[in-house]
C-alpha cells in the first residue's frame, strides 16, 4: 500500500554528502575493478527493464534494526552466465544485476519515472555482445540483491553527479566489457573484449585489436590476458581478510588518483608544515598539540600514526582524550568494496606530548598517519606525513640548557650515557664568549663540574629538573669551589643527587639577587 498524497513529498537524504562521487580522477584501472569485484563473468546479455525496488537509505551509514524503506528506480538486467571468472562459488546459470539511482522517494510513480528516464539513457549499443561485467554479491541499499541470483553493479544516477558509472561509455568506472566482435564472434581463436568505446563507435574490430572501420588500434584485452590479471590479484590476497583486499582495491584507486592529479599539473600530495611552540624544562606528557585526528575501524583494523625524524623520540601519542563513533558501509558505488561489509568508524583525538623535560631549541621529525584502509596491505604510498616544527623557548634569565642522562662512570654517575658529556655541551655566555660545559660528575660526596674557562658562569646557578618538571636541586655557581688547573668547580653533596636511567634537564641560569 502507498503512502497517502499528503505524504508523497520527496524526501531529501540526511546528507547527500554521503553519495556525492569524489572529483574526477581518471576511470578505474582494472586492478582496481577486479580486486573490487566480488564476483566477475562473462554473460550474454537476455534482457533489461526499469523497475522500481524498494531502497534503504540510510543504510550506507546506519546499522539501524527497522529500515527506513522507500523507492528507487533500478534498471534490472538479466544474463546467462557463459563463464565465471572470478568467485566464491559458481555464479548460477542465470541471473539478475541491478543498476540503480540513488534517489530515494516514498511513492513507487516517482521512482518508476527514474526507472524509465534511467532506460532511456541506457547505453543499448552492446546488449547483443557477451560481456565481462563486474559484479557485488549485494547491496546493502537494495534488500533485493540479497536472492542468491541477484547481483549489484553500480549506478546510473542523475541527482548526485555520479552519471553513467557502469557502461563501458562510463568516464569513472566501466564495469561491462563487452565482446570485441559483433554478434560474439570468435576471430582467429581468440576471445577479445573492449576496455573503451572503439573509434568506429559500436563496429567491430579484427584479431588485431584494429577497428574494421578506422583501421586504428582500439583498447581491448584479450580473454586470456584478463584471467592472467585475476588470477595475479587473486595470488596477492589468497588467505587474506576482506580488509586486506579492500586495502588492495584502495591502494589501486590512490595509485590511479595521484597519476592523475600529476598528468594535470597538480600535486598529488600536500604536506603542509605543523608549527608549535612550547616552554623548555616543563614536565613528562606535556602537551604540544592540543589533538591530532586518527581514524580507526573496528578493534582489529586501526590506523597508524608514529613520529620519526631527528627528534621523533622525544615526542609519543598522549592518552585518548575524546571519541566519536559512527557507522558506515565501504559499497554501493561506482568504486564498491563489496558485500554488506559495515564498519564502525571512531574518530579519535590525541594530544601529541613529550617523553620528558625538553632543553631549548628547535625540534624536527614528521608525524606520520596511515589511515586504516592502508593497514592491512601496508600501502606506504597511504602514508600523509606531516613535517613538523616544535620549539622550545627558556625562560627570561636562562643562559644555556641541556639533557642529562646520568649513568654509571667507574665509581662515579656521569652525565651522558656514552662519555659522561652534557648535550648540547657549548654555549655562548651573557659576554658572547665561547662556553664548553664539559663533565658533571658525583664521587665521594662531591659534585664536579668541568668547565672552559672555569669562571664563566660566574653570579649563575644550575638546576637540576626532573621528569615530573620540578627541581630536584640547584647548585649556585658562587658557592662552589674552583680549580683553575683542573678547570673544575666543585661542591659538596653527601647523598648521590641523581642515579642511572635519570632523565633529567640541566638549567644555567642567572641567580635572583
Amino acid at each position: 500500500m502507498e503512502p497517502t498524497a499528503e505524504a508523497t513529498t520527496k524526501v531529501a537524504p540526511p546528507s547527500t554528502s554521503a553519495y556525492a562521487p569524489a572529483p574526477y580522477s581518471g576511470s578505474s584501472t582494472l586492478q582496481e575493478r577486479i580486486a573490487t569485484a566480488d564476483a566477475i563473468a562473462i554473460v550474454r546479455p537476455l534482457s533489461v527493464e526499469a523497475v522500481v525496488e524498494e531502497f534503504e537509505e540510510t543504510a550506507a551509514w546506519s546499522r539501524e534494526s527497522t529500515p527506513d524503506l522507500e523507492y528507487a528506480g533500478v534498471l534490472k538486467f538479466t544474463f546467462d552466465v557463459q563463464e565465471t571468472l572470478k568467485s566464491d562459488t559458481t555464479l548460477p546459470g542465470r541471473i539478475k544485476a541491478f543498476v540503480a539511482s540513488l534517489e530515494g522517494f516514498p511513492t513507487q510513480a516517482e521512482a518508476r519515472e527514474v526507472a524509465n528516464r534511467m532506460l532511456v539513457a541506457h547505453d543499448t549499443r552492446w546488449n547483443n555482445r557477451d560481456a565481462i561485467v563486474f559484479l557485488l554479491n549485494e547491496s546493502t541499499q537494495f534488500p533485493s540483491t540479497s536472492a542468491s541470483d541477484t547481483y549489484f553493479m553500480s549506478v546510473l544516477d542523475f541527482a548526485f553527479g555520479f552519471g553513467d558509472a557502469y557502461s563501458l561509455a562510463s568516464e569513472r568506472n566501466k564495469i561491462w566489457l563487452p565482446s570485441a566482435y559483433p554478434q560474439n564472434a570468435q576471430v582467429a581463436g581468440e576471445l577479445r573484449f573492449l576496455l573503451d568505446v572503439p573509434s568506429g563507435g559500436a563496429a567491430g574490430v579484427t584479431s588485431s585489436g584494429r577497428s574494421v572501420q578506422s583501421g586504428h588500434q582500439e583498447p581491448s584485452i584479450t580473454l586470456s590476458a584478463f584471467k592472467g590479471k585475476v588470477a595475479e590479484i587473486e595470488a596477492m590476497t589468497a588467505g587474506q581478510s576482506q580488509p586486506y583486499e579492500l586495502c588492495l582495491a584502495r591502494k589501486y584507486r590512490r595509485e590511479r588518483e595521484h597519476q592523475h592529479l600529476e598528468a594535470s599539473g597538480r600535486k598529488a600530495k600536500y604536506e603542509p608544515t605543523e608549527t608549535a611552540e612550547i616552554g623548555s624544562g616543563l614536565a613528562r606528557g606535556t602537551v604540544v598539540f592540543e589533538e591530532t585526528g586518527e581514524y580507526e575501524i573496528t578493534d582489529t583494523w586501526k590506523s597508524r600514526v608514529w613520529f620519526e625524524g631527528p627528534d621523533a623520540d622525544l615526542f609519543m601519542k598522549g592518552e585518548v582524550t575524546g571519541e566519536w563513533p559512527k557507522h558506515a558501509s565501504m559499497n554501493n558505488s561506482f568504486n564498491a568494496t563489496g558485500g554488506k561489509f559495515f564498519i564502525e568508524e571512531r574518530r579519535v583525538r590525541r594530544p601529541w606530548v613529550t617523553v620528558r623535560p625538553l632543553p631549548a631549541g628547535t625540534y624536527r621529525m614528521n608525524w606520520n598517519l596511515q589511515a586504516s584502509i592502508y593497514v592491512p596491505c601496508n600501502d606506504t604510498g597511504g602514508i600523509f606525513r606531516l613535517p613538523t616544527i616544535v620549539t622550545v623557548t627558556a625562560p627570561d634569565g636562562t643562559l644555556h640548557e641541556a639533557f642529562f642522562d646520568p649513568v654509571t662512570d667507574g665509581a662515579a654517575v656521569a652525565a651522558d650515557s656514552s662519555n659522561g658529556q652534557l648535550e648540547p655541551a657549548g654555549f655562548t655566555d651573557a659576554n658572547n664568549a665561547s662556553v664548553s660545559l664539559q663533565r658533571i660528575e658525583w664521587q665521594a660526596g662531591t659534585v664536579t663540574m668541568a668547565i672552559s674557562p672555569v669562571n664563566a658562569l660566574t653570579g649563575h646557578k644550575l638546576d637540576f629538573i626532573e621528569l615530573d618538571g620540578s627541581i630536584s636541586f640547584s647548585l649556585l655557581i658562587d658557592d662552589a669551589t674552583l680549580d683553575p688547573d683542573t678547570h673544575t668547580l666543585s661542591w659538596s653533596v653527601p647523598s648521590q643527587p641523581w642515579h642511572q636511567g635519570d632523565l633529567l634537564m640541566l638549567r644555567i641560569s642567572e641567580t635572583v639577587p
